[in-house]
């Protein structure tokens, strides 16, 4: 079953989520200001989180013409919202999510020599949706990582692949850090893969 706001079908009870929404406001002192007079500058973008049976948010100050962005902690899963007659019918809450991540293959050469003939590598994911996936190549030093290299690429919904370019790498092991973001800006927990650019013989 799901949480109290839950229904077995995993949507949102959005008549309870509401209401503790309003208890919410009270307790955390959530405050949302009428519109102003014309000129105001507004406020940047405000952040609240909802999972299961919460929300999070110390305090939200909107008026007219601000965003505030809706975060679905979990759990994974699909669910709904819905709202006043004449308002958006739609938007995306959900996160990306890099379901599997790997570099292939694990040792490489950054330049062709004898008994190192792999100097082509990719980045693997496999991708909730489409997104935009941004790496950061690091390879240990002394015991500490150092980046090497940033890349970003788009990533297709389920299976694709980029070229990773290691011509100029220094022998050694490295880590590729992941993040996705989708087309609304949601971000996608952190993924690592580690590889290694080999010393030719």
């Amino acid at each position: 079953m799901g949480g109290p706001y839950l229904h077995a079908d995993g949507l949102v009870n959005l008549a309870r989520l509401r209401h503790r929404l309003a208890i919410g406001a009270v307790l955390t002192a959530l405050t949302i200001v009428a519109a102003p007079a014309l000129g105001h500058p507004g406020h940047g973008p405000s952040e609240v989180e909802v999972g299961d049976d919460f929300f999070r948010s110390n305090d939200v100050r909107a008026v007219t013409g601000d965003t505030v962005m809706w975060t679905w902690l979990g759990p994974a899963g699909e669910h709904s919202v819905s709202s006043d007659p004449g308002r958006a019918e739609s938007f995306d809450s959900d996160r990306p999510v890099i379901r599997s991540a790997s570099v292939r293959p694990a040792r490489v050469c950054a330049d062709s020599a004898p008994g190192c003939r792999a100097t082509r590598a990719y980045v693997y994911v496999r991708m909730s949706e489409r997104s935009t996936v941004v790496a950061r190549i690091e390879r240990a030093v002394r015991g500490r990582w150092k980046l090497t290299r940033t890349l970003d690429f788009d990533a297709a919904k389920g299976r694709d692949r980029h070229r990773l370019h290691v011509r100029g790498f220094e022998p050694g092991p490295y880590r590729a850090r992941l993040v996705a973001y989708d087309a609304v800006g949601n971000r996608s927990r952190g993924r690592q893969v580690r590889f290694r650019i080999g010393k030719p013989l």
